[in-house]
Parts: structure tokens; sequence; C-alpha cells
């Protein structure tokens, strides 16, 4: 076998595997195709920006899913919103409502002139979708599957303050 035909082969195989996705892909927001007709009806989600009266109680976003007429097998995994993603978790209360409860956190950098020690950052993993301001996505389990559902229309609430309580019930 020639040179010439050896580098062709490699050439086109090296191609062929440029273009498999692996199955191990996690979601990019602009392959995923966000189901039209979910196994479920949503109505009504609301946001509601906290904050706490301590500085260290910190600051976040509540966002209610109320979900009705759910298929058997269904199984709610993640809420994402606003350049975040949690797990959702049903309302004790309510079952037939989703909360995400978000945290405002504030990363720290280490900044140093030692390459090694401020190495220890860690890149933010970017968000896979691209959603505005009254988007959110709800991921979930059916028949084996994973789907994504875009949410649209949240309605933000008023701000919740939550003011500092004296731990000692004295005034």
């Amino acid at each position: 076998m020639s040179f010439q035909k050896l580098i062709s082969i490699f050439i086109l195989a090296l191609t062929l595997f440029s273009f498999c996705n692996c199955g191990n892909a996690k979601p990019d927001g602009e392959s995923i195709q966000f189901q039209q007709n979910p196994p479920f009806l949503i109505e009504g989600v609301t946001a509601q920006k906290w904050m706490a009266g301590i500085q260290e109680g910190g600051t976040g976003t509540n966002l209610v899913v109320p979900v009705s007429h759910i298929k058997e097998g269904v199984v709610f995994k993640d809420l994402y919103f606003r350049d975040q993603v949690i797990e959702a978790k049903t309302d004790p209360s309510i079952r037939v409502r989703y909360n995400g409860y978000f945290k405002d956190e504030k990363k720290d950098f280490v900044m140093d002139s030692d390459y090694v020690t401020e190495a220890q950052n860690t890149p933010r993993t970017p968000f896979p979708f691209d959603l505005t301001v009254n988007e959110a996505v709800f991921s979930y389990a059916y028949q084996n599957k994973e789907f994504y559902y875009k949410i649209t229309g949240v309605i933000d609430l008023e701000p919740l303050f939550l003011p500092s309580v004296n731990p000692n019930g004295i005034d």
C-alpha cells in the first residue's frame, strides 16, 4: 500500500469520526428539541426574589411550578432558570407543585501571583440554554427517555423581605 493511500484513508477516517456525536453528550441548548406537548400541564409559574435580613442569609429566587394532569411514569428532574440549574423539589403540602430554590451565590476567585495557587479556580460551566428572564426549562424523564420543556411567561411577584429575627427573642 502506498504512502499516499495510507494518508488518504487516515484523513477519511478522521473526517468520519469528527461527525460522530458521543452518546454521553450534555445538553447544549441548541441541539435540544423542546417538547411541545408534554405529558403534564403547567400553568401560572411564578418567580419571587427574596432577601434575608442579615448578610449571611443571602438572597435568591423561588420558582414555583404548578403541575397538573401528570401522566403515570413522569419523573421531574431539574429546573433551569436565570443561568442556574437546580433539582426540582415537590412541595410536601401540595404534591402537584414543584419548587426551585435558587440562591444567589458569589463565587470567590483566588487571585495570586503564584500560578499554581491561582489554578485552584474552576471555570464556570456554561449554561446550556439561551433563555430570557421570564423563561425556564423543566427536565423530566418519561418512558426511559429524558425530555426538556420550555416554560414561558414566568410571572415575577413582588420581592419578599425576610427581616432578621433576634435569636434570643428579646427586643
